[in-house]
């Protein structure tokens, strides 16, 4: 489960490539998206479930292994605008790095500060929801941005992948040259420091209704 632009890609496709390792299948990940998003089907062949949908993730069979993907709230707010505006949510190959670096040259947003807002109100429960949703698993993965999909080494570590399948994973040009962090995103936003104050005061009361209850 990942409330969107926190590796979980990434993640999917590691595991995509160990399970054909593995067993030498192919269509190994269910991909959620607004077509299937309410009807997830979790008797089919898929050995791997890519979900956004709080929901589905809450009723999971009980013997599949639930993961939840983390990231910095503010990180994955400012990255979730960024594709509104790009409608860009991966790359995968050199070709569509410089693609993608050169679409976003000399380009600056302003990110409207109610909706920035929300969408950090939002994080923060979706989060809530997805923790206590594994509060007693004990087989419960959690994975964490800068941990995992910043260093696949560790990912593959995380999952049990033994190390020479590591190294071929890493190498997969796909894994290799996947994501859009190539470009720093909080370069791009001219009211930086409006929606950095937002999310710190909306930290700052959290951690009151943490403390008061």
């Amino acid at each position: 489960y990942s409330p969107m632009r926190t590796g979980s890609t990434l993640y999917c496709r590691v595991l995509d490539l160990y399970h054909q390792h593995l067993y030498g299948t192919d269509n190994n990940v269910f991909w959620e998206d607004a077509n299937n998003c309410n009807n997830i089907d979790y008797s089919t062949e898929h050995a791997i479930y890519h979900l956004h949908n709080i929901n589905a993730f809450i009723r999971a069979p009980a013997d599949f292994i639930k993961v939840i993907t983390t990231r910095n709230i503010l990180e994955s707010v400012i990255s979730r605008f960024i594709v509104d505006y790009t409608n860009t949510w991966h790359v995968h190959t050199e070709k569509e790095k410089k693609r993608y670096i050169k679409s976003l040259n000399g380009q600056h947003f302003t990110i409207d500060p109610v909706a920035f807002k929300t969408r950090i109100i939002g994080y923060n429960e979706l989060y809530k929801i997805a923790n206590k949703a594994i509060t007693r698993d004990k087989n419960a993965i959690v994975l964490d941005y800068q941990d995992h999909a910043l260093n696949i080494k560790n990912l593959c570590v995380k999952f049990g992948i033994d190390i020479m399948t590591s190294k071929q994973i890493r190498s997969n040009p796909f894994i290799a040259n996947s994501g859009t962090r190539i470009v720093d995103k909080f370069t791009l936003i001219d009211n930086l420091n409006e929606l950095v104050n937002i999310y710190l005061e909306r930290s700052e009361e959290h951690t009151s209704e943490l403390q008061s209850h």
